[in-house]
């Protein structure tokens, strides 16, 4: 089964759209769009929603005060924040419940995608 294809201009428009409606300021949100862009690009729909789905749950994770659960995603040794525009989105939606579920709703860009049916991953 094929996910349905998304164009990368309608993504990074989802994107910004959305980014803009929750009022995430372009400084975190703009490297956001610009990764995620380019994960889809070389590493395909599923993988991008998984790479997303994992982020969004280290981050609830971090904000009950539990450990993260993936280990592949850098961190600065001395905040343990996420390195890099992750950390920035981090620090931001850490600031208060507002921003954390602004930035949660941010993650869940994921949803533009869709399987016509059971993928092979889903299938396992």
């Amino acid at each position: 089964m094929e996910i349905r294809k998304v164009s990368r201009t309608t993504l990074q428009q989802v994107i910004t759209q959305r980014s803009s409606a929750l009022g995430i300021p372009k400084r975190l949100s703009s490297p956001f769009r610009s990764a995620v862009v380019r994960w889809y690009t070389f590493s395909g729909e599923e993988w991008t929603v998984d790479r997303l789905k994992a982020i969004k749950l280290d981050l609830i994770q971090k904000k009950a005060g539990l450990l993260p659960v993936s280990v592949w995603i850098g961190r600065s040794k001395k905040s343990g924040c996420f390195s890099g525009f992750l950390g920035d989105i981090e620090r931001f939606m850490l600031k208060s419940d507002k921003n954390f579920s602004k930035c949660l709703q941010l993650l869940q860009c994921y949803t533009l995608f869709y399987a016509s049916g059971l993928t092979d991953k889903q299938k396992k």
